[in-house]
């Protein structure tokens, strides 16, 4: 009798009654990623490449096979790739219980596979999505993490995406015998299926990064159209090329915000020196870009109160006195006569903001 080594594993594991651990639910048609991946092992689904049942419903017999692989295994991560992510969801609620985190990738929850909503997640868990992915939209992925609690979308971002764009795929078209062209739509096909290489495999390229964006700030950009989605319906070039060029431009702005904020720390950081043991005021002003338009407006109305005072009579100049607001200007005093009051300068700078 021959046994595969994932039917190995999972026998000796049983043996020795092991536990816990990274595993996964791979995508539709998509088992290879169990051999691909030996060091995460998983449920099939389906046979041979993998069940493309649609919804899933139709195959009870798969959501057996799942709900008993996680009552038996009780991963302490469970990796929802692609229909994976479906497929959680329509897990039993006591078996779910068990699953200690989940790591959504290019999850397809949203794409009718399922009707079932998507379940609350586990404490620490995430949710990947690529920028370029033209089958499983960056919105559905935010929305997902947005039903299951989860703050951010980390997102995969091939800087060099545009560079496939436009060359010669080395197949013939059947009607016009004309080599194809690549289009956003069928790198972005790739770019769903290199995403199992980084979220399962970790298996990321020189030309990606993360970046991590809050999920409500994606559900914005699609409720005002900076993005599409596509929902189940196939994709068009035009919009898979509008959510990477909408994660770029976000990539962009982040830079810029982060490095403004590492200038206004450094800024921070250098503290004015006393002079003559006081604080050196005029250095402060310069050093934080001067007063606030609050503060501003304030001061503008502390000397109209002393130039007409100074009118009336009431102080002169080197008398030594000041004008006191009541209620201080800044906790929303006015500048009415009664709210004034001529006192000492010791009295008015020691009652301070009081």
């Amino acid at each position: 009798m021959f046994l595969s080594e994932s039917h190995l594993r999972r026998l000796i594991r049983k043996l020795i009654i092991e536990k816990g651990g990274v595993h996964q639910f791979h995508g539709a048609g998509d088992a290879e990623t169990l051999t691909q991946y030996k060091s995460v092992p998983g449920p099939k689904f389906g046979k041979g490449k993998g069940s493309v049942v649609n919804p899933i419903s139709d195959a009870p017999e798969e959501i057996k096979i799942a709900d008993k692989y996680i009552q038996e295994e009780e991963p302490d991560e469970l990796i929802a790739y692609s229909r994976g992510g479906a497929m959680v969801q329509e897990l039993d609620d006591e078996e779910y219980k068990k699953i200690k985190k989940i790591k959504y990738v290019a999850p397809a929850a949203k794409r009718g596979w399922t009707p079932k909503p998507v379940k609350p997640a586990p404490s620490g868990s995430e949710a990947y999505a690529d920028s370029g992915d033209s089958l499983v939209s960056l919105t559905q992925v935010a929305q997902i993490a947005s039903d299951a609690g989860i703050k951010t979308v980390k997102v995969y971002h091939d800087r060099k995406l545009p560079d496939l764009v436009g060359k010669p795929t080395g197949r013939k078209d059947k009607e016009t015998g004309k080599e194809k062209i690549s289009h956003w739509r069928g790198v972005g096909i790739f770019k769903h299926q290199t995403a199992a290489d980084k979220g399962i495999g970790n298996k990321i390229d020189d030309n990606s990064e993360v970046i991590e964006i809050p999920a409500n700030r994606i559900l914005q950009a699609a409720g005002k159209k900076e993005i599409v989605d596509w929902k189940g319906a196939r994709s068009k070039p035009e919009q898979v090329e509008q959510q990477w060029n909408w994660v770029n431009n976000y990539k962009n702005e982040s830079t810029v915000r982060n490095v403004i904020r590492e200038i206004l720390l450094e800024k921070k950081k250098v503290k004015c020196p006393l002079k003559n043991g006081k604080r050196d005021y005029k250095c402060e002003y310069k050093k934080y870009g001067g007063a606030s338009k609050k503060g501003k407006k304030d001061r503008a109305a502390r000397n109209q109160a002393r130039k007409v005072a100074k009118r009336e009579g009431r102080v002169k100049k080197g008398d030594g006195k000041e004008i006191d607001h009541k209620k201080p200007l800044s906790k929303g005093g006015s500048n009415a006569k009664s709210n004034q009051r001529v006192v000492s300068r010791a009295t008015n700078r020691k009652k301070g903001n009081k």
